[in-house]
């Protein structure tokens, strides 16, 4: 667990209800200066968060607020309290961030119209023409358009898919969701073998389109990197208050110094390495902010030359 919030990119600290500091990781030690008390609010804190932290104070004293989220323009804190304790997660806007986003959405919007009449008339030309030579360009421009819409619509969906306002989570059954994905292979008419593992009685709280939409991208990336005929085993169970997915594979592996690497925006592994055709780079950053925003976790396991594992940690509740 230490590890894993040693990794997050956001400031925690975890106290008990008196603002006792129990424990901080990497980014709140940097962020912070510790009192000599140590004590949450002996902490020399940034001016933009001395108003959150008073408002915070009250809340801790007030102990039957167990979840509370404090914000102002430059800041915003999530608190949690549970078996006397409580968790504290510091966020800092990126202001730069939010108008990248904004830019690629708008841009992306723009860019579709276009994309589709080169692509139309592309095609429409391919018809009409007989000399090879020219036929052989229009090709290239078909398939470079084709790839342009796929790029265009990855990232008209990555935006939405970090707008959490889109998210409409609610209890499913799994295995009915997994055969529907599977059936979406299916109708594809690939060469590809899915075995599903699932209890009828499995649940999760999720957003079903969304979720469907990251379940594809990871079975689309294990068709992708497969030599041989694709075999994928879709695991589900439920286990503690989480239902757990699992996406292995028979592919080719991801090399270790690619595995941190993979859920970049546009990184994409070597093409040398693909075996059907280089992805636009943008599904397993699609993927993992679905996952962020269902408030859970991807873990990747893979050996070269023996397939690849994604397992996805989902919470059942709201």
């Amino acid at each position: 667990m230490n590890s894993l919030l040693e990794e997050i990119s956001d400031a925690y600290i975890e106290a008990d209800l008196n603002g006792k500091i129990l424990s901080l990781n990497l980014h709140a030690k940097r962020m912070f200066i510790k009192g000599e008390n140590q004590n949450i609010f002996d902490l020399k804190n940034p001016t933009e968060l001395k108003e959150i932290f008073d408002q915070l104070k009250k809340v801790m004293q007030e102990k039957s607020i167990t979840k509370k989220t404090i914000e102002n323009e430059k800041y915003k804190v999530v608190y949690e309290s549970w078996d006397h304790k409580a968790s504290i997660l510091i966020v800092k806007h990126d202001i730069n961030l939010e108008r990248e986003k904004s830019f690629i959405s708008n841009a992306s919007h723009e860019l579709r119209t276009p994309i589709t009449i080169i692509q139309g008339y592309a095609e429409s030309l391919y018809e009409l023409v007989h000399e090879e030579k020219n036929r052989e360009i229009l090709k290239k421009i078909i398939k470079n358009s084709h790839r342009l819409s796929d790029i265009v619509t990855n990232l008209l969906a990555l935006s939405k898919c970090e707008n959490n306002s889109f998210y409409r989570r609610r209890p499913t059954k799994i295995h009915k969701f997994l055969e529907h994905c599977k059936q979406n292979i299916d109708e594809l008419s690939l060469d590809v073998h899915i075995k599903i593992n699932c209890d009828d009685l499995v649940e999760g709280n999720i957003d079903e389109k969304l979720l469907e939409m990251a379940v594809m991208n990871l079975l689309q990336n294990s068709i992708r990197y497969c030599k041989e005929k694709p075999h994928i085993e879709l695991t589900a169970y439920n286990e503690g208050n989480q239902l757990i997915l699992e996406i292995q594979d028979n592919g080719i592996g991801i090399p270790p110094e690619d595995r941190d690497k993979i859920f970049n925006r546009f990184y994409t592994v070597d093409k040398a390495r693909t075996a059907n055709g280089k992805g636009t780079g943008l599904g397993l950053s699609i993927v993992h902010s679905i996952i962020q925003n269902h408030h859970g976790k991807i873990e990747v396991y893979s050996q070269m030359e023996n397939g690849s594992k994604f397992k996805l940690y989902l919470p059942l509740q709201k």
